[in-house]
C-alpha cells in the first residue's frame, strides 16, 4: 500500500517561477520521506503557479495594443484577452485553442507567438514552446519578452549551457535592463547557482528597486540554501513595499508551512481569502496549506469550490481525486477520477489516479492494467512507466520487471531523479549494489537537495557492509531536512547493525515523534525491544505498527 508518488497537479507548472520556486525491511512500503515530499511538491507547485511575470508581460502587451505594432484587428485582440484569462485561470489547453486560432489568422503577430510559448510552457512542451519564441524573435528581432523567454526554456529543458550563454548575450546585449539580469538570475537558480543567481537577482534590484521579482528570487535562494528565517523576512519585505503584491502571500504561505509555522500559515490564507475570496489560484494555495497538515476535508472544500465555479476542468478534478485517494475516500477519489476522463478523455493522468487508487486498496493487477493504458495513450510520457516499476518492485517483487520500466522512464525523461533513485532501489534488491550506489547517485546529482535519495543511498550502502558511509549520507539527509523521520528511521537501523541499541532506540523514537503515523519505525522499534527481552514494550510497538498500516500484519 502506498500513498501517491507524488499527488499530481497539472494545474501547476505555470510558467516562470516554477523555475523561480519551479526496502524491504528498511524501507517501508510506504516511504514517509517520500510521502511527505508529494505534499511538498503538491503544496509549492500550488504556491509557484503565480508570480509569472511572462503572464504581467502579456497583459501590459495588451495594454499597449494600440503602439504595440502587432497588426491584429480588434476582434483578434479580443480573442487575446481571452485567452489571458483563460490563462490566468489556468485553463490553458483552452487559451492555447484561442491562440492558434488568432495565429491562422495572424500567423505574423508576434505577440500570439509569445503568447503561445508561454502557454505550451506552462504545460510542460518545452519543445514546442521554444518554437513558439523564436518565431515571435523572428517577426520582431528586438521583442525583449520572448527574447527573455528564450534561455528560461532551455533551463527547463535542463541545457544549462544555452540557457547560460542565451542569458549572458541577453545581459550584454541590454546591460541596464532589469529584466536581463533578473532572466540570468532564474537560469542561474535553475542550474542550483544560488550565490550566482543571488548577485544576479542584487543587480536587478539595482537597476529597478521595484522589481518584486528580483526580491522573491533572492528569497528563493534562502530558502534553497536552507535559510528559512531570511527567506520570510524578504518575502516581508516586499510586502511592506506593495501590500496587494498577491505573489508575495503565496510565497509566504509556502515558507510558514515549510518551517513548521502552521499558525502563521493558516493566517495569512485568511489573509488571502480576505483579499481574493474566489480567485482559483489563492483557492488552490489554501486547499494545499490544510493538504500539507493533513486536513483533508477542509483541503477538499476549497477545491470543491474551484468545481462550483463553473469549471468542467480536468485538472480540477485530478486534484480533488489525489486528495480524496490520500484521504483514503477511495469511492469519491474514482468518482472524481471518471468525471476528469469526462472532462478530456485524451489525458493520462486520470489512469494513472486509478491505478494508484487499486494500489491503495491491494488490487495490483487492476493498477497495472491502468497504468498500461496511460502507457498506450502517451507512450512518450515517463510517469506511467515509473508507477508500473513502483507495482512491480513494492508489491509484486519483480525487481528485473521494474528496472526495465525505471530504464523506460528515465529513457522519455534523463533528469528523472526519482526513476534513477528507485532503479537503485530495484538493484539493490538483486544485489547488485554498485549500479545501485551510481543510481542513487545520479538522482543526487540531478537534484543534490532531493533527502529521499541521501536515505535510499544510505540503505545500500548498509546493507552493502558499508556503515560508515552509510551514516555520512543519513546526516547529510538531516541536514537538508532536520525532520526527515526517514533519515532518523534509517539511523536507528544502522546503529542496530552496529548494536548499539540505545542509540537506535532514540533513533526509532525520533521518527516516532516527527511522524506518529510512522508504522515501519514501531515496528522496527518492537524488534530491538524484543531482543532486550522488553516483551511488553515489544508487544506495544509491534501492534501500534499494524494498526497503523495492516498491510505489515
Amino acid at each position: 500500500m502506498r500513498n501517491k508518488h507524488y499527488l499530481h497537479i497539472s494545474f501547476i507548472i505555470v510558467l516562470l517561477l516554477s523555475a523561480l520556486f519551479y526496502q524491504h525491511l528498511s524501507e517501508a512500503a510506504i516511504s514517509l520521506e517520500e510521502s511527505k515530499e508529494e505534499i511538498d511538491t503538491l503544496f509549492e507547485d500550488k504556491i509557484e503557479t503565480e508570480e509569472n511575470i511572462y503572464l504581467f508581460i502579456l497583459k501590459k502587451i495588451f495594454e499597449e495594443k494600440d503602439s504595440s505594432f502587432d497588426l491584429m484587428d480588434m476582434k483578434h485582440w479580443n480573442y487575446f484577452d481571452q485567452a489571458l484569462l483563460y490563462f490566468e485561470q489556468l485553463r490553458y489547453d483552452d487559451a492555447i485553442d484561442i491562440s492558434k486560432r488568432i495565429i491562422i489568422d495572424y500567423p505574423n503577430s508576434f505577440s500570439a507567438h509569445y503568447l503561445l510559448a508561454n502557454l505550451f510552457v506552462s504545460i510542460g512542451n518545452f519543445d514546442e514552446g521554444l518554437k513558439e519564441c523564436e518565431k515571435s524573435i523572428t517577426l520582431n528581432p528586438g521583442f525583449l519578452p520572448a527574447i527573455c523567454l528564450k534561455p528560461i526554456i532551455y533551463a527547463y529543458k535542463g541545457d544549462y549551457i544555452t540557457a547560460t550563454q542565451e542569458s549572458k548575450n541577453i545581459i550584454t546585449k541590454f546591460p541596464n535592463s532589469y529584466e536581463a539580469h533578473l532572466i540570468s538570475g532564474m537560469v542561474y537558480l535553475l542550474k542550483n547557482s544560488y550565490e550566482e543567481a543571488s548577485k544576479q537577482f542584487q543587480v536587478s534590484l539595482e537597476l529597478d528597486p521595484q522589481s518584486y521579482s528580483a526580491y522573491l528570487g533572492i528569497a528563493r535562494c534562502y530558502f534553497l540554501q536552507g535559510k528559512k528565517d531570511e527567506a520570510i523576512a524578504k518575502i516581508k519585505e516586499v510586502i511592506k513595499l506593495e501590500p496587494n503584491y498577491r505573489e508575495a502571500h503565496y510565497l509566504l504561505v509556502y515558507y510558514y508551512n515549510s518551517n513548521n509555522q502552521k499558525e502563521e500559515a493558516i493566517r495569512e490564507c485568511d489573509t488571502l481569502l480576505t483579499m481574493y475570496p474566489e480567485d482559483i489560484r489563492t483557492l488552490l494555495i489554501v486547499s494545499s496549506v490544510y493538504a500539507a497538515n493533513k486536513d483533508y476535508n477542509k483541503a477538499v472544500s476549497y477545491a470543491e469550490k474551484i468545481i462550483s465555479m463553473n469549471y468542467h476542468y480536468y485538472d480540477a478534478y485530478i486534484y480533488l481525486a489525489d486528495l480524496c485517494s490520500y484521504n483514503k475516500d477511495y469511492e469519491k477519489a474514482v468518482y472524481y477520477a471518471n468525471e476528469a476522463i469526462a472532462a478530456d478523455p485524451k489525458k493520462i493522468r486520470a489512469y494513472i489516479v486509478l491505478g494508484e487508487i487499486c494500489e491503495n486498496r491491494g488490487m495490483f493487477e487492476d493498477a497495472i492494467a491502468y497504468y498500461k493504458k496511460a502507457v498506450e495513450a502517451k507512450p512518450d510520457d515517463p510517469e506511467p512507466y515509473w508507477n508500473l516499476g513502483w507495482v512491480y518492485l513494492e508489491e509484486k517483487y519483480m525487481p528485473d520487471e521494474a528496472i526495465s520500466m525505471y530504464k523506460k522512464s528515465i529513457e522519455k525523461d534523463s533528469n528523472y531523479k526519482s526513476a534513477y533513485n528507485y532503479l537503485g532501489r530495484a538493484y539493490r534488491a538483486k544485489g547488485m549494489y554498485d549500479m545501485a550506489i551510481n543510481a542513487h547517485k545520479k538522482a543526487i546529482e540531478i537534484d543534490p537537495r532531493y533527502v529521499m535519495a541521501y536515505v535510499s543511498l544510505g540503505n545500500t550502502y548498509l546493507e552493502n557492509g558499508m556503515p560508515d558511509e552509510a551514516i555520512n549520507v543519513i546526516n547529510k539527509a538531516l541536514e537538508l531536512d532536520p525532520e526527515s523521520a526517514d533519515a532518523y528511521n534509517n539511523l536507528g537501523l544502522i546503529y542496530d547493525k552496529q548494536n548499539k541499541e540505545e542509540e537506535t532506540i532514540t533513533a526509532y523514537k525520533k521518527a516516532i515523534e516527527l511522524d506518529p503515523e510512522y508504522a515501519r519505525a514501531y515496528l522496527n522499534l518492537a524488534v530491538v525491544y524484543f531482543k532486550q527481552k522488553k516483551y511488553a514494550e515489544s508487544i506495544y510497538a509491534n501492534e501500534k505498527g499494524i494498526s497503523i498500516n495492516p498491510y505489515f500484519a
